[in-house]
C-alpha cells in the first residue's frame, strides 16, 4: 500500500471529491497508484493550504478520455477513490496543512516545501499518513 497527497485548488479538489475520480496529464507518477492505496486532499492557492479529506483508492491507475473535469483539459490518466474521512470542504472547518507540512518525511528541505507539491501528486510515508490522519481526529471536549 502506498500513500499519496493530491494538491489542487479548492474548486478542482471539490470537483474530484464529488466525482470520486482524480486525473492528470502524464502517467509518470499516477501510474504507480493501486487500489487500496490511501490519498489525502490538500487545497492550494489559499493561505494557509488546507487538508480537506482522506480517502482510499478504489481502482488502480487507468486511462479514460471522457471529459468529466471542469476545465484545462481532459486529464486521461486517472484513478477512482472513496472519501473515508471527509473534513468540511467549505471554509468553515479545515486542517491547516502548513502547520503539518514541515513534519512530513517527504519534505526534506522545509524552507522549500511548496516545491514538493507542485506536480499535484506526491508520495508520502506511512508515518506521514498517520500524522495527517491524526489531524482529522476530533479533539476531546473538556
Amino acid at each position: 500500500m502506498m500513500f499519496w497527497i493530491v494538491s489542487l485548488p479548492r474548486d478542482d479538489a471539490q470537483h474530484c471529491i464529488q466525482l470520486g475520480t482524480f486525473g492528470r496529464n502524464g502517467r509518470h507518477i499516477i501510474s504507480n497508484v493501486k487500489a487500496g492505496d490511501k490519498v489525502a486532499f490538500v487545497v492550494t492557492k489559499e493561505k494557509p493550504w488546507k487538508l480537506i479529506a482522506l480517502g482510499t483508492v478504489t481502482t488502480s491507475y487507468y486511462v479514460d478520455d471522457s471529459k468529466i473535469f471542469k476545465k484545462d483539459g481532459m486529464f486521461p490518466d486517472r484513478f477512482d477513490f472513496t472519501i473515508d474521512h471527509p473534513n468540511n470542504t467549505t471554509n468553515s472547518f479545515t486542517v491547516d496543512f502548513e502547520k503539518l507540512v514541515c513534519q512530513l518525511t517527504a519534505v526534506t528541505h522545509p524552507e522549500y516545501w511548496p516545491v514538493y507539491f507542485k506536480n499535484g501528486m506526491t508520495r508520502m510515508s506511512l508515518s506521514d499518513w498517520q500524522m495527517l490522519e491524526a489531524a482529522f481526529r476530533p479533539t476531546p471536549a473538556v
